[in-house]
C-alpha cells in the first residue's frame, strides 16, 4: 500500500492519531465527525504509515469500516525512518511488547517527538512515551491527550456543539470497558460540560490560539479535574 503523502506541518499545527481513535471513530459511525476537526484552518491529521496499513486496512475483510480510514483524504500518513527507528524498537523494549505489538503506538511516540506533533491515543504506553521523551531530550517534548479530550477541546473551539460530543463520547468509548478518562453513563455528561467550559475559560486565558495548538495545553488535566469535582 503506498502512503498517502502531502507536505506535512512541523510543530503543533499536526495531530497525530493513534488507532484506537481512528477505529473507535469509525466503528461508531461518526468518522466524519472526527474529519471535521481537520477540514479547514492549519490543522493536520496524521497517523502511521505501518499503523495504517498493518492495523486498519489489513482488516478491512472483518471490519469493512475500516475501509472508511483507508479512503479519508483527511488522514495523511508518514513513516517513521533512520535514528526513529532506532527509538521506535528501544519503546518497544522498554515496554516489553511482543512481535508486533504495540508498534503503532510506539511510532506515534516517535513520531511526535520527531515533528512537534501532539498525540492522541487512549493507550497507557502512549501516554507513557510521550512522558519518557520529553525526560530524555528528544527534538519535541510531545503533548500527549486521550480522546475525550480532543472532543472537549473541538467543542470548547465551537467546532460543533457541547451535546454533539457528548453523544459523540458516548458512541465511541461505549466499546471500552473501563473509558480511560470519563465514563460514558449519562450521569457524567455534567462532568463533559464543566470540562468543555473549563477548557474554554482555559483558551480565552491563553488569547485563544489557533486551533489545534490549544491540545497542547493540559487538556487531560482539565478532563481529570472536572471528573473529580464534577462526579454523581
Amino acid at each position: 500500500m503506498s502512503e498517502k503523502r502531502r507536505p506535512l506541518p512541523r510543530g503543533a499545527d499536526g495531530v497525530c492519531l493513534d488507532a484506537m481513535i481512528l477505529l473507535g471513530y469509525a466503528q461508531a459511525g461518526v468518522l466524519d465527525v472526527l474529519g471535521s476537526f481537520f477540514s479547514g484552518g492549519r490543522a493536520v491529521a496524521i497517523t502511521s504509515a505501518w499503523l495504517l496499513e498493518n492495523e486498519i486496512a489489513a482488516h478491512v475483510a472483518e471490519h469493512p469500516e475500516n475501509q472508511l480510514i483507508v479512503d479519508a483524504a483527511w488522514i495523511h500518513t508518514a513513516a517513521v525512518a533512520d535514528d526513529d527507528i532506532v527509538y521506535t524498537d528501544m519503546l518497544l523494549r522498554a515496554w516489553r511488547s511482543g512481535p508486533r505489538r504495540d508498534r503503532g503506538e510506539a511510532e506515534l511516540v516517535a513520531l511526535c517527538s520527531r515533528r512537534g506533533w501532539t498525540g492522541c491515543s487512549d493507550d497507557r504506553n502512549a501516554h507513557g512515551g510521550a512522558a519518557l521523551a520529553r525526560a530524555q531530550g528528544r527534538p519535541f517534548a510531545p503533548a500527549m491527550v486521550h480522546g475525550v479530550s480532543l472532543l472537549a477541546g473541538a467543542a470548547a473551539e465551537n467546532l460543533f456543539a457541547t451535546d454533539e460530543a457528548w453523544r459523540v463520547h458516548q458512541l465511541v468509548e461505549s466499546r471500552y470497558t473501563d473509558p480511560p478518562l470519563l465514563p460514558v453513563d449519562n450521569s457524567y455528561e455534567e462532568s463533559f460540560v464543566a470540562a468543555v467550559n473549563a477548557i474554554r475559560g482555559r483558551r480565552s486565558k491563553l488569547g485563544s490560539p489557533d486551533w489545534p495548538h490549544l491540545l497542547t495545553h493540559g487538556l487531560d488535566k482539565i478532563v481529570r479535574a472536572a471528573v473529580r469535582r464534577h462526579a454523581p
